[in-house]
């Protein structure tokens, strides 16, 4: 299905676009994390007054945040704030904004997800020419956690990770450690540098 709009002569588009992310899969019941939040016009207007907000949250709670211009091509409504995120920005062509958010995962017994979406929405004088950009949603699974560990031996060099994120142990790492989430599955992979070669995986998993 194609759908097209048509706009007044001269009237000004551009494409805005926001990503929010903190890195992780899951967290503690409780625990604490940092998101960061990307804004960025992605052209062909400059944009004066785009209002940046959140979509209804979930099991997670805002504490103190702060906004910084990348360079002089943007400029944050507010440099910080506290709880619920929500500027208005003005960002020429290639400006982009970094929101640095601090966060807590709910502690309720029977809470499994904490999630925290933002939405960024061009001024009335201006249109959007994609939309699909403009909201993202970062999901957390919440539960119990345990740390797995990971440790290299041998005298060959060479990357153990593991998905989801958390162990990147490469070649100057001898272990690597993350928290996962209680019965959940984390699959390790081993890449040999040139000269090297992986002989396999010991001891049992505990926990």
């Amino acid at each position: 299905l194609w759908q097209t709009k048509v706009l007044p002569v001269g009237a000004a588009t551009t494409d805005l676009s926001v990503y929010i992310t903190d890195g992780i899969s899951a967290l503690a019941y409780g625990a604490t994390t940092t998101y960061t939040v990307t804004v960025q016009n992605n052209g062909p207007s400059n944009v004066v007054g785009a209002k940046l907000s959140e979509i209804p949250k979930s099991n997670v709670t805002l504490g103190n945040w702060t906004c910084q211009a990348a360079d002089s091509k943007a400029t944050c409504g507010v440099s910080s704030g506290s709880g619920t995120l929500a500027d208005t920005v003005n960002l020429q062509v290639g400006g982009k904004l970094t929101y640095t958010v601090n966060a807590t995962a709910s502690s309720a017994a029977g809470v499994t997800q904490a999630i925290l979406g933002v939405h960024i929405a061009s001024p009335s004088n201006v249109t959007d020419s994609n939309l699909s950009n403009n909201q993202s949603t970062d999901v957390n699974s919440v539960g119990a956690m345990l740390q797995l560990t990971a440790n290299k031996t041998g005298t060959g060099n060479g990357l153990v990770s593991s998905s989801p994120i958390g162990i990147q142990c490469d070649t100057a790492c001898s272990t690597g450690t993350m928290q996962a989430l209680d019965r959940s599955t984390v699959t390790l992979t081993a890449a040999p540098n040139a000269q090297s070669t992986f002989t396999g995986w010991s001891g049992a998993c505990t926990g």
